[in-house]
């Protein structure tokens, strides 16, 4: 239905759940369905979900196999599948929404019809349901590549629950962006699925991400490897995607300084011939460009780390020689 969203909500933690769904069913406008996908959760989500589910005709799914523990993507997939809206919003099992988010993007939509993606402001709360961070929105809409470009330079924040996105855009790209862990994938979906008119930002409305200990981005140690391949991934996608653009060349420096914030930010101590590997695959074979990533993610990134530790000065000699290797 053009006029409907599908809310889909991939779902297997209970933590959160019932906040999760309580923040739906006070939406103020209810031109939307719920889509519930279990993912053959060892939990008992039915007997958090039934009332809401009852009460509002929700529709709630259990998978057979639990797939977002091998492919995340896959999962958000199916369950995507499993709806039939114009509009699709993914939502999560923890976070939660405004009461006008539906009404606002409505409103908002009828402004800008060719736009195929849309994003709300965003906020972080911890497990108490404190915010601890918010986000304004300053401008009217991005370009894929300017939204890309904002978050390499870490000027922008994003998660996948603040967007709403066309069905015909989901199936034109073939499904999400597929990263191990689904890590990036979620902003490489919308700068995918944005396509020339750009991701339309909404003036209000806002979505409330959860940042806990049950949550993927905070269970660091579990899924390291899978997280440095899927950022270096999306590097790759990006500028494959963007290699027409003039513009997108002078961005390596701002890639790799992100790359190695995701090294520091999961408190990851890179072994060398890992760092070679990964300067290997985005130095693209170019000697220089190679030494001057191998510097940024084994010796920079090793010295923020002693940094944040304390100064080890039997480890003083890599900071000498990273003096020395060329910077961005």
């Amino acid at each position: 239905m053009a006029d409907h969203i599908g809310i889909i909500i991939p779902a297997y933690k209970p933590d959160f759940f019932f906040e999760a769904l309580q923040s739906i069913e006070k939406q103020t406008d209810k031109r939307f369905q719920v889509y519930i996908g279990d993912d053959a959760s060892p939990h008992d989500l039915w007997s958090i979900a039934r009332e809401f589910v009852e009460r509002n005709g929700w529709i709630y799914h259990r998978f057979d196999e639990n797939l977002g523990a091998q492919n995340l993507v896959a999962h958000w997939n199916r369950c995507v599948e499993i709806s039939t809206e114009h509009w699709i919003w993914l939502f999560s099992d923890d976070d939660k929404m405004s009461p006008d988010c539906v009404e606002t993007f409505f409103s908002e939509k009828e402004k800008s019809p060719d736009h195929q993606v849309f994003k709300f402001p965003y906020a972080m709360i911890d497990q108490q349901g404190n915010v601890t961070g918010i986000q304004e929105i300053h401008q009217e809409k991005y370009s894929g590549f300017e939204f890309g470009k904002l978050r390499f330079q870490r000027k922008i924040l994003s998660a996948a629950v603040e967007f709403i996105f066309s069905r015909q855009s989901w199936q034109s790209e073939s499904g999400f962006v597929p990263f191990p862990a689904a890590w990036c994938s979620d902003d490489a979906s919308w700068i995918a699925f944005s396509g020339l008119p750009g991701i339309r930002a909404l003036p209000s409305g806002r979505v409330f991400w959860r940042l806990s200990e049950v949550n993927i981005s905070s269970r660091s140690g579990i899924y390291i490897d899978q997280k440095l391949q899927a950022a270096s991934d999306f590097i790759l996608w990006f500028n494959e995607r963007f290699r027409l653009l003039p513009e997108r060349k002078s961005l390596l420096g701002e890639q790799i300084i992100w790359f190695r914030l995701q090294i520091e930010q999961l408190n990851y101590e890179i072994p060398f011939f890992k760092a070679l590997m990964f300067s290997l695959k985005l130095g693209r074979g170019a000697l220089p460009s190679l030494l001057r990533i191998f510097n940024e993610l084994y010796f920079r990134s090793f010295t923020s780390m002693l940094d944040k530790k304390g100064a080890d000065f039997s480890c003083l000699w890599k900071w000498k020689i990273s003096r020395f290797l060329p910077r961005f």
